[in-house]
């Protein structure tokens, strides 16, 4: 077993629930979110990612960045990431 400067020697002897709490190592990150402006802020960086795709599909079919469907999609792109940009800076100023 290799034990760190922190101190962690691993997870006790056992499966490490014998306390009914999980063990979960130092360095291991949390990639869920936990509130809900952060799983709003989650939904709109998947709309935006969502909207990049249906963006550059409707320029390589329509061959036209003034092509009616290119640019509805480019405005509603922008609504969303001006809407995630303020979003930010709510949550930064609290």
């Amino acid at each position: 077993m290799v034990s760190f400067e922190s101190g962690f020697d691993g997870p006790p002897p056992g499966d490490g629930n014998e306390s009914g709490h999980s063990v979960r190592s130092p360095y291991q990150v949390q990639h869920r979110p936990n509130s809900d402006s952060a799983c709003a802020a989650v939904a709109l960086e998947d709309e935006i990612r969502s909207l990049r795709q249906e963006l550059e599909d409707a320029f390589l079919e329509s061959e036209s960045l003034t092509s009616e469907s290119v640019v509805e999609i480019s405005r509603k792109l922008d609504e969303r990431i001006n809407q995630y940009m303020k979003f930010g800076k709510r949550t930064r100023a609290t």
